[in-house]
């Protein structure tokens, strides 16, 4: 089953971030204990300021093995006030 990409654009923080959330679920990518912390922390205290963006990186397991990659979310928010989001994984 092919899984779509994440969509580039979004108009909320919280629409990016699900965006990124579903798509780890739909390729059964499960970001594993980072020092008790979230993928997604990074992102929840302050947001994101205009023309700036934030990151954030995380080992990871795929379908249920261990593997030695991590996932990457990179948010940038345009000067308009949209969201760009980005996930890869290495």
């Amino acid at each position: 089953m092919k899984v779509s990409p994440v969509p580039a654009y979004h108009d909320t923080l919280a629409s990016a971030l699900s965006a990124v959330a579903s798509n780890m679920v739909a390729r059964e990518i499960v970001a594993i204990d980072n020092n008790g912390r979230e993928w997604h922390d990074a992102f929840c205290f302050g947001g994101v300021a205009y023309g700036s963006n934030k990151n954030s990186d995380f080992p990871i397991s795929i379908k249920g093995k261990a593997t030695r990659k991590w996932g990457h979310v990179n948010v940038w928010r345009e000067t308009n006030g949209r969201y760009e989001v980005n996930f890869y994984i290495l």
